[in-house]
């Protein structure tokens, strides 16, 4: 099944997908910017969780998303995390 297919599966017919994205940094700016010890990265992403449900009548359940830090590890020469 393609990727596009599966979102589309996922969300159903009142669902939908956000995609972000970003100009092209160094993997040493990306992975000290998302994987900060102050958790300051999974503060701003809950925000906007937050938000979302306040603003867009969004429904994510804020104390089972589970993020309170991020880890990402990004492969030399790649472009994405």
């Amino acid at each position: 099944m393609t990727f596009l297919q599966r979102v589309v599966d996922l969300c159903e017919d009142d669902g939908g997908l956000l995609i972000g994205v970003d100009l092209r940094k160094d993997r040493r700016v990306l992975e000290r910017a998302y994987n900060d010890n102050a958790g300051v990265t999974a503060q701003f992403n809950l925000n906007l969780l937050a938000r979302a449900n306040r603003e867009l009548g969004a429904n994510f359940d804020l104390r089972q998303c589970g993020i309170t830090r991020f880890t990402i590890r990004t492969k030399a020469g790649s472009r994405s995390i």
